[in-house]
């Protein structure tokens, strides 16, 4: 966490706190989960975490900087809005909140940051961005004892989608 003029952020905001051991116990649950924080960490890109509720909004999300970088699969910052509170999922399901930082924090913004966000969608209808994010998702949950996730907005992401590797490469 850093002060808006670069320095390390040494305060007791418990929000920023809360945040922060969040980030800490997700780099603890999963090698891959650290690694992932550890490449968003060292990133030129700018990630930004605030409460939705600073933003008038009440669910979690992450939203590129740039939706152009996006669609050419360049490296963005992105806009992270995360509750530790929340525990409803933007399609209303319930969900640990650590859990859905790493749908957002680490799946989406990563993706935004790699440039790899995936266009299209899967043979049922998942958006391809959110497969992706379900994953890594999925890779939070299982170190926290939950049920794999295996769908999206109602719709069933198949095994193939779930099992195949993650996108790390443009």
């Amino acid at each position: 966490m850093y002060n808006e003029n670069g320095s390390r952020y040494k305060g007791d905001n418990g929000y920023l706190l809360q945040v922060t051991q969040d980030i800490d116990l997700l780099k603890k649950d999963d090698k891959e989960l650290s690694r992932r924080v550890g490449v968003l960490q060292k990133s030129k890109e700018v990630h930004t975490i605030s409460h939705p509720a600073d933003h008038g909004r009440i669910i979690n999300s992450s939203e590129p900087i740039s939706e152009n970088n996006v669609t050419d699969r360049k490296p963005t910052g992105s806009e992270v809005n995360y509750a530790p509170e929340n525990r409803i999922s933007p399609i209303g399901e319930e969900r640990n909140p650590r859990i859905g930082l790493a749908h957002d924090l680490l799946g989406h913004s990563y993706d935004f940051d790699q440039g790899t966000t995936r266009s299209g969608t899967s043979e049922n209808g998942v958006p391809n961005e959110e497969v992706d994010a379900v994953k890594v998702e999925n890779i939070a949950g299982k170190a926290q004892d939950t049920p794999e996730k295996t769908t999206y907005d109602g719709k069933t992401i198949t095994p193939a989608e779930l099992s195949a590797p993650l996108q790390d490469v443009k």
